[in-house]
């Protein structure tokens, strides 16, 4: 019984589905993946786990969020042990970290290890954490980068290799995660993350002031992307149109830019070059336009209707687009 339960736990984390409904009572009609697809599979014949459901106690039925949260937590410990087990015979390791920002505006720190694998001799990566780190110094961060290799049964002395963005507290000479890393053990390489050398070196060339219509060519694109997106009634009429011009395939969605993800920039243009997606965006602010009677609404409408139908933009967008593309080879590579 025990080891289905684990088995069930194990599958809808690999097809990441969450496990618990708002409301798990009885007369639920929906008591969450876990509770209802143990039931599910109690029904279409799995004998042995109908009879436990049906003759065991109520107190020990292994469905409550306690005995769910235990069973997550002994599979993440067992492949946890695992993992350590591989890195502890390979010997040493490489650390990379990253920080992101999640929806309720806590700060959080990604931490991967990579290391030779015995198992095939072949470089693995494998997710060690993600922290909340609400003060971001380098300082700081280097503390916590120690303290869980620690509790992983590691050591400074293990690193033979960092890589980190180009963040000040990250990587700087001084007083960045890697600097202190060194200080420890000078052997611990820093490497400076090969696509986000990459990103910026893009980011820098085509924001340049001196390469006006390119600046201007993404300023478009970005303006088209707010505009339409940033108001669920232009979004709705956009979405719809496509409909319209062609009803057997999906809509699309516009794609923003980024300057931390440049395969965003080649998805946005690559979007863009769609013809109903193009005709679309161009009915969608034509249609404003017309209707709108905000005042600033129609100007942005206007103006944006006249600078992203023009000539340079169009044959803009029909040349970048396959050079993004390539790039973006090469960026998802590194």
């Amino acid at each position: 019984m025990i080891g289905e339960l684990f088995s069930i736990v194990k599958l809808l984390g690999k097809l990441s589905l969450p496990f618990r409904g708002h409301d798990e009572s009885i007369i639920s009609n929906n008591r969450g993946v876990y509770i209802e697809f143990v039931h599910f599979l109690a029904n279409i014949g799995d004998d042995v786990l109908n009879e436990y459901l049906t003759n065991s106690s109520k107190n020990q039925m292994y469905l409550s969020p306690q005995i769910q949260n235990e069973i997550i937590s002994i599979i993440g410990n067992e492949i946890r042990s695992k993992i350590i087990g591989y890195i502890k015979e390979a010997g040493i390791i490489a650390v990379l970290m990253d920080e992101t920002t999640e929806v309720s505006h806590k700060e959080q720190l990604a931490v991967i290890v990579r290391y030779v694998n015995p198992l095939n001799g072949k470089i693995s990566e494998s997710f060690a954490a993600l922290l909340e780190h609400p003060i971001t110094t380098g300082e700081e961060i280097t503390n916590i980068l120690i303290k869980k290799l620690n509790s992983l049964g590691l050591q400074v002395e293990d690193i033979v290799g960092q890589s980190y963005d180009g963040g000040s507290n990250m990587s700087g000479i001084h007083k960045g995660v890697q600097a202190r890393i060194r200080e420890l053990n000078p052997l611990a390489l820093f490497t400076h993350c090969y696509s986000h050398s990459l990103i910026r070196m893009l980011v820098n060339s085509v924001c340049n002031h001196r390469n006006i219509e390119a600046s201007k060519f993404f300023g478009i694109l970005e303006l088209a992307y707010t505009f339409i997106e940033g108001s669920a009634q232009r979004h709705s009429y956009f979405i719809e149109r496509q409909r319209e011009i062609q009803s057997d395939q999906r809509p699309l969605h516009l794609v923003g830019l980024s300057d931390t993800r440049w395969n965003c920039r080649a998805s946005s243009c690559q979007r863009l070059l769609n013809e109903v997606v193009f005709k679309s965006v161009l009915d969608t602010i034509e249609h404003i336009c017309a209707t709108t009677t905000d005042g600033n609404s129609r100007g942005t409408a206007t103006g944006l209707l006249a600078s992203i139908s023009t000539f340079n933009i169009v044959i803009s967008l029909v040349t970048v687009t396959p050079i993004l593309l390539a790039i973006n080879i090469i960026s998802e590579t590194l």
